[in-house]
């Protein structure tokens, strides 16, 4: 009996020990964490898919309808892409930085800037712009054709 006593005993003392060499090598690794970027409503631009938004200047304006894709168009004007600001999914031929592009203008070159308000917004050739413009691919797929949807003159 003294002897199941003695076995109890040891295994008591043994099992309390509060740290085992195990749980002491853990504690001294410092912990590493990888910090996930946050991002602020700013950084998420909602953007309409097949859609770019981009800071351009008129280049030229075309005065007579033109053939774009094989289908002709009327208010096209020739565009420098100053900065490519945000894309929607689905741009299949991005526009980068210096690119000169024929673009239709949905609205035509007038267009308003508030619908309670009679000042209009006329674009001329060298104007700087904000706009956004859809993307349709042509039937050959080589060649893009953008529709600005909304512009405004800064």
């Amino acid at each position: 009996m003294k002897q199941i006593i003695c076995i109890g005993i040891i295994i008591l003392c043994f099992s309390c020990k509060s740290t085992t060499s195990a749980q002491e090598k853990e504690a001294e690794k410092p912990s590493i964490t990888n910090p996930k970027p946050k991002f602020t409503q700013k950084d998420q631009v909602q953007i309409s898919p097949n859609t770019i938004r981009f800071l351009g200047k008129i280049i030229k304006i075309e005065k007579e309808v033109t053939a774009i894709c094989g289908t002709n168009h009327e208010n096209v004007a020739t565009i420098e892409i100053m900065d490519n600001l945000a894309s929607g999914s689905g741009i299949i031929n991005l526009c980068n930085k210096g690119d000169q592009l024929k673009m239709v203008f949905i609205q035509g070159f007038s267009a308003s800037s508030n619908k309670n308000d009679n000042h209009t917004n006329e674009i001329k050739e060298g104007h700087i712009f904000l706009a956004e413009a859809i993307e349709k691919l042509c039937p050959d797929t080589d060649k893009t054709l953008y529709y600005v949807s909304t512009y405004s003159i800064p």
